[in-house]
C-alpha cells in the first residue's frame, strides 16, 4: 500500500475506470435532474435578462469599455 492510499483512500488513483465512470454518470444524472426541476425558472430568468433594455446593463463589450476607461481616464 502506498503512502497516498493512507491519506487519500478515495483518490482517483485508487479507483477503477468503472468506478470513475459510474460516479461521472451519477453526477451527470444529478445535473440533469436539477435542470429538469429548475429549468423553467432558469429559462425565465435568462429571458428576462436578455429583454432588459438599460444603459446600465453590461453588454459583451463592457470589458473593453472599462479597460479603456481605466487606461485613459
Amino acid at each position: 500500500m502506498d503512502s497516498n492510499s493512507d491519506h487519500f483512500p478515495d483518490s482517483v488513483e485508487s479507483k477503477s475506470k468503472f468506478q470513475l465512470g459510474y460516479e461521472a454518470l451519477r453526477f451527470s444524472e444529478g445535473i440533469k435532474q436539477r435542470i429538469k426541476e429548475h429549468g423553467d425558472e432558469m429559462r425565465r430568468i435568462a429571458t428576462a435578462e436578455d429583454n432588459v433594455e438599460s444603459p446600465n446593463c453590461l453588454g459583451p463589450d463592457s470589458w473593453f469599455f472599462f479597460k479603456d476607461r481605466a487606461l485613459n481616464p
